[in-house]
């Protein structure tokens, strides 16, 4: 059998072309804001290996690519000399990254060409994301968006030849991503929000943080894991202390706002307001009510403080599971009245 698989192989081998290619990959910003002189200019760095080179765009049309249809501009607006009317600074809105890769080529499977070209994609993600963060943090484009921001690619790839100059058709674009425990927003659930429009009753508080963790947890890409568990726990705490401050008799209000808002002198594990402070005050528990949640919860708020005070990461896994336990927590909260 051994003879049989080394010629399986070679053939497969003989099937498959490598060639030298470049790979344009377009990027959306968040309206970069540069100098004029910067427009039209590129620079190459490593990443991941690969040679990368981010390229500024030197005019609207630049690129070879109409996005106005798209809803979306390569270069926008910015500030314009006062006595010449002559642009100062540009809004940028595209950046290309252009990566040198090997491409494995064969005429009946595209699959090693598309995971070649993803790795490409990857490492063009993660040399502009690096170029960007540093805009963000140090040098004032905070309008680029949240950290946990991740550069999309807009359409199509171009790939190219080095050898020819040739185009190649193969392509790249990044995969629609579409994670989460509910499906497509129903009749109802439509019936739902508009009448809670009609009532000015919009989101909670906790859920908005919810959300915003399921989003980093599971829609950027890469998942910002520990950034996500830590807005779940937030949304978990704010959910309670709404709850206990709602319920809570008027007589004993100023004990409850004491307790709640001096962590050093009346000492309370977070966890322990879905407990003890909520049967103090309702007559009811989460851990009496449904014990494997509150474990849940417990685990929760340790791993949080893994995150917050030793910089721990956090397993995909117990992620997912910190999310769902956050949604029940947050839910027995939000619904939370006295045992009576």
């Amino acid at each position: 059998m051994l003879p049989l698989v080394d010629s399986q192989k070679s053939a497969t081998l003989e099937s498959v072309a490598i060639v030298a290619a470049t790979a344009h990959f377009h990027f959306a910003v968040s309206g970069l804001l540069v100098d004029v002189g910067l427009l039209g200019t590129s620079f190459t760095q490593q990443s991941d290996g690969y040679s990368v080179t981010l390229t500024f765009p030197r005019s609207e049309d630049s690129f070879g690519r109409n996005l106005q249809a798209q809803g979306l501009y390569t270069l926008g607006g910015g500030m314009q000399d006062a006595e010449t009317g002559e642009w100062t600074k540009r809004s940028v809105g595209v950046v290309r990254v252009s990566v040198d890769c090997d491409l494995p080529m064969s005429s009946d499977d595209f699959d090693p060409t598309h995971r070649a070209l993803e790795t490409a994609a990857n490492a063009a993600r993660m040399a502009l994301g690096r170029y960007l963060e540093l805009a963000r943090t140090d040098f004032g484009q905070h309008q680029l968006g949240l950290s946990a921001g991740q550069p999309k690619i807009i359409w199509i790839t171009e790939v190219v030849d080095r050898c020819t100059g040739q185009a190649l058709h193969v392509g790249y674009a990044d995969p629609l991503r579409s994670v989460g425990v509910r499906d497509a927003l129903s009749v109802q659930d439509d019936a739902a929000i508009r009448d809670r429009l009609d009532r000015g009753v919009g989101s909670s508080l906790p859920r908005t943080l919810l959300a915003d963790a399921k989003y980093l947890a599971w829609i950027t890409s890469p998942s910002q894991r520990r950034e996500a568990l830590l807005l779940a726990a937030i949304a978990c705490e704010v959910a309670i202390k709404m709850a206990l401050r709602r319920e809570c008799f008027q007589e004993s209000r100023a004990l409850l706002d004491y307790a709640l808002d001096n962590p050093r002198d009346v000492t309370q594990q977070a966890a322990g307001l879905f407990n003890n402070a909520a049967k103090a005050i309702t007559g009811r528990s989460l851990k009496d009510e449904d014990n494997e949640c509150w474990k849940g919860l417990v685990k929760l708020f340790q791993d949080r403080n893994n995150v917050a005070h030793r910089g721990e990461d956090v397993d995909p896994e117990a992620l997912r599971n910190a999310l769902l336990i956050a949604t029940k927590s947050v839910n027995w909260a939000e619904t939370l009245q006295h045992a009576s």
